[in-house]
């Protein structure tokens, strides 16, 4: 039998696997970006839209199929993989400089259909309300950044 995701990333924090974990909650937070609606998008970063999307969010999705897809089930490391290369591919049209309403372009529905579904695979409904705890204790250990457990 497989292990559910959330008690995959649960053995990660109690195996005191941080950088996985940091690595885990930076993809999620670039899944949930990629999830909302292109208003939000639009609103939530203040300059150029194309420059912080991909680098603050859609690398972190390669880089943690890259660094743990041996970890995961290959059904997620692929999807995760489709996500990033989708971004990849947008056209010029949908990314691009300097264009707050780029997020509006109808080449983002997929990706954000496909983020949405990628969240719930990794039922991260479930995790998202220890995120702060997992970074909190992973910032911590890993870099001595005080945290105090809620």
């Amino acid at each position: 039998m497989e292990t559910s995701f959330s008690a995959r990333v649960w053995n990660w924090y109690a195996d005191d696997e941080y950088e996985k974990l940091l690595s885990f909650l930076q993809l999620c937070y670039g899944l949930e970006f990629l999830a909302l609606e292109a208003k939000q998008q639009s609103e939530s970063i203040p300059y150029c839209p194309a420059c912080e999307v991909w680098s603050e969010k859609i690398l972190r999705i390669k880089d943690f199929a890259d660094d743990y897809g041996n970890d995961i089930p290959a059904y997620i490391k692929n999807e995760l993989l489709s996500i990033f290369e989708s971004c990849e591919n947008l056209s010029s049209d949908a990314f691009h400089c300097d264009d707050q309403f780029m997020f509006s372009h109808n080449e983002w529905a997929s990706i954000r259909s496909a983020a949405i579904n990628c969240l719930s695979r990794i039922e991260w409904c479930t995790l998202q309300t220890y995120a702060h705890e997992f970074e909190g204790r992973a910032r911590n250990v890993l870099y001595g950044v005080p945290y105090q457990e809620t």
